[in-house]
């Protein structure tokens, strides 16, 4: 398997979910790059899906979702993603604001690192999924998105 299966943290698996709408991959592996050197951050674990970090040594969604709130959508996308791709190329918002609205659904599910997904929590990921769907100005962007990219 390829490194993006072993990303470090679960804010990565999120980015990628996202920008990896309807576009070339290695505008995706640049994008997590240009985040992680923005923010010094190790972008993948050992290549074992059972290794996965331990909650101080991956970037939670809550202190990324912050992160995002305190530049701004506008700014973040230009200052640290530096990637300004759009959901859809009619009336698609920046796929950084995608980010951010699904960042924030899981977190509404306590689902805030790798060792927050046990057992229970995948059941409700079916429940995560029926809200990004029922969000309208999201709707397309969740249609779009290949939820296998967000493996865990």
């Amino acid at each position: 398997l390829g490194e993006e299966y072993f990303y470090n943290s679960l804010s990565l698996c999120v980015i990628d979910a996202v920008f990896s709408i309807g576009v070339n991959y290695q505008s995706v592996q640049n994008t997590i790059r240009r985040y992680c050197d923005y923010y010094s951050l190790t972008p993948f674990r050992l290549h074992s899906k059972e290794d996965y970090p331990n909650h101080d040594h991956q970037e939670t969604l809550d202190v990324f979702i912050k992160k995002i709130e305190d530049f701004g959508i506008e700014e973040f996308t230009n200052e640290v993603f530096q990637n300004r791709q759009r959901t859809s190329s009619q009336s698609g918002i920046l796929k950084t604001e995608a980010v951010l609205k699904f960042a924030k659904i899981l977190n509404e599910y306590s689902i805030n690192s790798f060792v927050d997904i046990t057992k229970d929590k995948i059941i409700q990921l079916s429940e995560v999924l029926n809200s990004l769907e029922e969000l309208d100005d999201v709707q397309s962007i969740f249609t779009n998105v290949n939820i296998r990219n967000f493996q865990l």
